[in-house]
């Protein structure tokens, strides 16, 4: 089953991500709410700075966990 993932591959995808919490989500986006928190791979997306503030945007397929 490709859905089945073992506990040390799930470990290993956590490892590898950056927690964060949802800020603003796209009217098109139904699955994420803000303030969701969320694991999202380490690479994904591109900072802006907005009012003196970073922020990181990325793509829904770079989340690997919502929590």
């Amino acid at each position: 089953d490709l859905h089945r993932v073992d506990r040390r591959q799930r470990q290993m995808c956590i490892r590898d991500s950056i927690k964060a919490v949802i800020r603003s989500v796209s009217d098109e986006v139904k699955a994420l709410n803000e303030g969701d928190e969320i694991y999202y791979d380490r690479h994904a997306g591109h900072t802006i700075e907005f009012d003196k503030e970073q922020y990181t945007v990325i793509k829904i397929q770079d989340i690997v966990v919502v929590l």
